[in-house]
């Protein structure tokens, strides 16, 4: 997915469609996109993935399985 396609993917929330915004929702770093604490707590929960923002508890952490 290039740059482009990645800041048009929308998030659904309560039925609403939410553009994806550059340096609120994401930034770049490396080359890689990291989502903000902000978008993830929109979200309203944890993937697994470890990521770097994740703004729930560690507990309840679970590694996606491969």
């Amino acid at each position: 997915m290039n740059k482009g396609s990645q800041i048009r993917a929308a998030v659904e929330k309560g039925g609403e469609r939410k553009k994806f915004v550059e340096g609120v929702d994401f930034y770049y770093e490396g080359g890689l996109m990291v989502l903000t604490e902000k978008f993830l707590l929109d979200r309203g929960y944890c993937c697994g993935n470890g990521c770097r923002h994740c703004p729930y508890p560690e507990n309840k952490f679970q590694p996606r399985r491969k």
